[in-house]
């Protein structure tokens, strides 16, 4: 992981990252999530995350790779960790 501080306290990377992470508020600490599906998100940034509370699940939508604008939808289960 290669990036550069901007000065202004944000941290820019340079690569865009394929990682997935939850915080965990009990520990204080973000911990990873490895999902257990075959198919996945590429890697994403900027992306738009909607949780949908009553079924557990999150609405993951667009964002960039690299320059490119994405407009894929792909939605997250909790309960059973697939995309």
């Amino acid at each position: 992981m290669t990036g550069s501080d901007t000065n202004s306290g944000i941290y820019k990377l340079k690569t865009t990252l394929n990682d997935f992470w939850t915080y965990n508020v009990r520990n204080k600490k973000w911990e990873p999530i490895y999902p257990n599906s075959l198919v996945n998100p590429g890697p994403t940034e900027w992306g738009t995350f909607l949780p949908l509370k009553l079924d557990r699940m999150l609405l993951l939508y667009g964002g960039y790779y690299g320059e490119v604008l994405r407009d894929e939808l792909w939605l997250y289960n909790i309960n059973n960790n697939l995309w």
